[in-house]
């Protein structure tokens, strides 16, 4: 389980084995098509039976690590059982070239939303008694794009597309495949903020020109190259909605460039109608919204082409600077 009730399915194969490679996969499939579909009692019932801890919940188990609450642990868990969103990863100590070939396999399972990811664990000996293991990823974490059959209950049939960003091919850059934490924060974004990847997608889909990357962690980091700092960040958006533009104003002033990062801030400020406030405990300053507290993306619903000037205007002022 991840902290956000993603579901992860392990499968471990050593390298000699016989099915290592294509039986392994459809194999770890098979297991993601068995929990599709269960209900979180189910799923809860199965987990605690299988790792032997009766008489506690799932949320017990995972609760220090989660960074969702109980309720929305739970909607998370469920969502991803009734979508089959999981991610099937293939662990061995010896993956050989063309693993690649392997993602036509997530075809076998049109139903299910699974990404595939490879890991592969050499293993090396030093002595009678110690070990290596070296953690290698030989393939990007993915998830491969295809259409999703969706039966409703009144035996209407239709063919889903993926969901995914604005193509931003014909502004420029190449249309980018969708990764497993992409995917994720907006799950949460829209759990949080309904509606709300509306406008973050527009923005990020008018920024892309202008060289902001979409870095998608835990948060979703808003990441250009500048020629005397290198990678930076515009600020940053949580999965709850909160917008962070006070990175943006820091690398500014260690760039030397603080009347572009204070003017940066001041232009977001008023975009929102919100207010700027220095903490002691702070070295930026911290946009608020029009309620006096931490701006969220809320405050920017219908303002993306606003925000989105704002964030070019302050890329280029960084970008220029040499």
């Amino acid at each position: 389980m991840t902290p956000a009730g993603g579901i992860i399915i392990g499968e471990c194969k050593l390298a000699r084995n016989p099915q290592a490679r294509r039986e392994v996969v459809a194999q770890a499939l098979d297991y993601a098509a068995a929990l599709h579909g269960l209900h979180y009692s189910e799923f809860e019932a199965a987990v605690l039976r299988g790792q032997s801890m009766a008489g506690e919940t799932l949320w017990e188990a995972v609760a220090e690590q989660a960074f969702l609450d109980e309720a929305q642990f739970i909607d998370a868990v469920e969502r991803r059982l009734r979508s089959g969103r999981f991610m099937v990863m293939i662990i061995t100590d010896g993956i050989r070239e063309g693993v690649e070939e392997l993602t036509e396999f997530l075809q076998m399972h049109a139903g299910l939303h699974t990404g595939l990811a490879l890991l592969d664990l050499t293993i090396w000996k030093d002595g009678p008694n110690r070990i290596l293991v070296v953690p290698r990823v030989p393939m990007k974490t993915v998830l491969v794009e295809r259409g999703v059959v969706r039966i409703a209950e009144d035996a209407s049939i239709r063919i889903e597309a993926p969901s995914k960003l604005p193509d931003t091919s014909s502004q420029g850059a190449p249309a980018q495949p969708y990764t497993i934490s992409e995917v994720e924060f907006f799950e949460q974004l829209d759990q949080s903020v309904p509606g709300g990847d509306v406008c973050l997608k527009e923005f990020l889909h008018l920024t892309v020109k202008a060289g902001i990357e979409a870095e998608f962690r835990k948060t979703l980091v808003l990441r250009f190259s500048t020629a005397s700092e290198g990678t930076v960040s515009a600020g940053y958006i949580e999965s709850n909605g909160k917008v962070i533009a006070g990175d943006g104003w820091w690398y500014a002033k260690k760039a030397g460039q603080v009347a572009a990062g204070q003017r940066y801030m001041e232009s977001l400020r008023d975009l929102i109608g919100g207010e700027l406030r220095q903490y002691e405990s702070s070295k930026a300053p911290f946009l608020l919204g029009p309620d006096g507290t931490g701006a969220r993306l809320g405050d920017f619903a219908d303002k993306a082409r606003g925000w989105a000037e704002i964030t070019n205007a302050f890329v280029h002022a960084l970008s220029d600077d040499v």
